[in-house]
């Protein structure tokens, strides 16, 4: 397996976008310590030190002069104290948490607009309306399928957008369930798992 040749930052690493391109990343280095520890996937000797190790990384990330990324543990918070209370114009929710629609709400601006992209696990979402209302926010939901294929194909073909990195680990079919498990677990940094059929 390739990741194994490599440490657990190598993917996160290749992906970063270049200076003055913004990248949003739909799962991140957190949960390479997040998860297995919750899940109990990996011994805490491996995950402990992970902490260090990604602060290092954005560190060397900052110096080489990417914006800083937001504190997991009160991103709210975070976001606001760096834009002085204002918020942003945008805030942007692809997370599928049911708790992060209300953090992108509080993280917008008065009058600004909270992006609906992610798909939330129990198919609703409680959002308390005293911000909602008092900001003047704007919702707006995200159909991630709305009949883009053949725009997004032809772009592909064209080698206008680069996906190969996308796909994080392959099966053979007869692996298909083991397929299944990492990618419902998203152990193994799994972004997208395929599985591969030979002719």
């Amino acid at each position: 397996e390739e990741d194994s040749r490599h440490d657990f930052l190598w993917r996160i690493h290749k992906a970063v976008p270049a200076l003055g391109e913004v990248g949003v990343f739909n799962r991140s280095h957190y949960e390479d310590v997040l998860v297995v520890r919750v899940h109990k996937l990996l011994p805490k000797k491996i995950w402990q030190p992970r902490y260090k190790i990604i602060n290092n990384f954005e560190d060397m990330l900052i110096t080489a002069g990417a914006t800083t990324t937001l504190d997991p543990a009160d991103p709210v918070r975070d976001l606001l104290e760096r834009t002085g209370g204002r918020g942003v114009d945008v805030a942007f929710e692809a997370a599928s948490s049911s708790a992060t629609p209300q953090q992108a709400i509080e993280m917008a601006r008065i009058g600004g607009r909270m992006v609906l992209v992610g798909i939330q696990p129990d198919d609703h979402v409680v959002l308390h309306t005293s911000a909602l209302r008092r900001k003047a926010i704007t919702i707006s939901p995200v159909r991630r399928a709305a009949h883009v294929y053949p725009r997004a194909l032809a772009l592909v073909q064209r080698g206008l957008v680069q996906i190969d990195w996308l796909v994080t680990h392959c099966f053979p079919l007869e692996q298909t369930n083991a397929a299944f498990a990492l990618a419902a677990d998203y152990a193994d940094g799994a972004l997208r798992v395929a599985v591969t059929m030979d002719d």
